[in-house]
This record gives structure tokens, C-alpha cells and sequence, in this order.
């Protein structure tokens, strides 16, 4: 709970100087490494570490890392993955829009309804609102919903989005080669059900995480408001006393 308290100190922080927003890492699992934007050396990842826009996450054949965000949503990278945060903005506090690119690898993701999230990967782009679902990015990228809908769009040979988007609904999954449109399948692959089973497995852990994040958010908004205010009156007070002076008429000396 302490080290949820100070990442989420540091969101706020971040937040209120209106910079990015951060994705912080829960735990980590084997050799995971990141390069943050403007470094020259990957550094390995522990936990607490904060990511934002333009920095790569890289996992390894026995690697992978949970990460959440501000709004308590939480994704997994897999192992052999490289993930890159292109865009994570928000407004009066609050997470708007996520974007990732999963060049290569797995991300398994839950997300909290009203944000805009989205995974690209070399074939296509994948938008959702609140959901489960996996990404796998590699010859051809696949898309696997575990609960809800997501989005697909393909590149064309032009390099532009399809208009219109393949919808995947629960339990359906597609696949996405480059220059090609989805291909949807009603039943899950062996791989994309054992990652909704590794999701399953964990989803109680990471619901009662979710709970506290929000909470200690909104605990640590409201204390940050209060500062503002704090720091507001005073400011009021000071240029009251300081317009006083001014007017108040000079002694004289004898």
C-alpha cells in the first residue's frame, strides 16, 4: 500500500506541472530492461519504476512486468516483447488516452471504462473502452477479447488505417496480416486461451489493486486540491497586505 502512496505521488505530482502522465511497474518477473527516452543504455526495471511517453520496455525469453495506470487500468508485457509508450494524455487529473506500440511479443490488458486505449503493432491498431483483451505482435498480429469488444483496423498497402474497423467480440479472436484485412474466428486459439486463463487467474489480486490505486488517488487529488487552495488564499493575503503598504502613507522623520 506505501509504495502504491508514493507512486501515486508522483503521478500527481507529474500531473499537476501538466507534463505526461506515468505508467508505473507493480512487479517484475525475470530479465526485463528499459530504455528511457533521450538515455543511451537500457537500464534493467524493478519495480515502482515510472515509464512515460517515448520510453521502451523490453522483456526477455523469462521476462515480463505488470504495469498500471492513474485510472487503475493494468496490462501485462509478455516474455520477447518490446513495447514502446507513444501517448499517454490526460485532462484536469485524469488519464484520457493511452496509446502503445508492441512491436514484437504479448500484452495482456485491463482496461477501466471512459479511456481511449490503443495498441499498434506493425499490421494493425487495436481501440478499445474498458475490457480484457490480449495483443500478439509478430509475422501477423492477433487479437484475442476476453470480455467485451475491440476494434481492428488494417494498414493498407499505402501505409493508411482502414475507414472501417473488424469488430472482435468476447471470446472471438482475429489475425491481421500486413496489408491484409482481419481475419475473425469464433473460437479461441490454445495460446490466446491460456492467456485468458493466465488473466483469470490473477483477476481478483488485481481488482483489489485497482481498488486501493483509485482510492489513494482520489485521496491524494483531493490533498493536492487542498494545496492549491491553500497556496491560493495565501497568495490572496499577501497582495492585500503588499496593496496596504502602498497606500499607507510614508512616516515622516523629524
Amino acid at each position: 500500500m506505501k509504495r502504491i502512496v508514493f507512486c501515486l505521488f508522483l503521478f500527481c505530482a507529474v500531473s499537476s506541472a501538466g507534463d505526461d502522465y506515468a505508467a508505473i511497474v507493480n512487479s517484475v518477473s525475470g530479465d526485463v530492461k528499459s530504455l528511457k527516452k533521450n538515455a543511451s543504455e537500457w537500464a534493467r526495471v524493478v519495480n515502482g519504476d515510472g515509464f512515460s511517453i517515448g520510453d521502451i520496455i523490453k522483456t526477455f525469453t523469462d521476462g515480463s512486468c505488470e504495469i498500471y495506470l492513474i485510472d487503475g487500468t493494468i496490462f501485462e508485457v509478455g516474455p520477447n516483447s518490446l513495447l514502446k509508450i507513444d501517448e499517454l494524455h490526460g485532462e484536469d487529473s485524469y488519464l484520457k488516452r493511452a496509446i502503445f506500440d508492441l512491436e514484437m511479443g504479448e500484452l495482456l490488458s485491463e482496461i477501466e471504462k471512459g479511456l481511449d486505449y490503443r495498441v499498434r503493432t506493425p499490421q494493425a491498431v487495436c481501440a478499445v473502452r474498458g475490457t480484457r483483451f490480449a495483443v500478439k505482435a509478430g509475422e501477423e498480429s492477433r487479437v484475442a477479447v476476453f470480455d467485451g469488444k475491440v476494434g481492428v483496423r488494417h494498414y493498407d498497402k499505402s501505409g493508411k488505417l482502414a475507414k472501417r474497423a473488424q469488430i472482435v467480440k468476447k471470446m472471438q479472436e482475429a489475425r491481421v496480416s500486413l496489408y491484409a484485412k482481419p481475419r475473425l474466428s469464433k473460437k479461441l486459439s490454445e495460446d490466446m486461451r491460456s492467456s485468458c486463463e493466465r488473466m483469470a487467474k490473477h483477476q481478483l489480486r488485481r481488482r483489489e489493486l485497482r481498488k486501493k490505486i483509485i482510492k489513494e488517488r482520489k485521496a491524494l487529488l483531493k490533498a493536492r486540491e487542498k494545496r492549491i487552495l491553500d497556496a491560493g488564499e495565501k497568495q490572496k493575503k499577501d497582495l492585500i497586505r503588499e496593496r496596504r503598504e502602498r497606500k499607507a502613507p510614508a512616516r515622516r522623520t523629524k
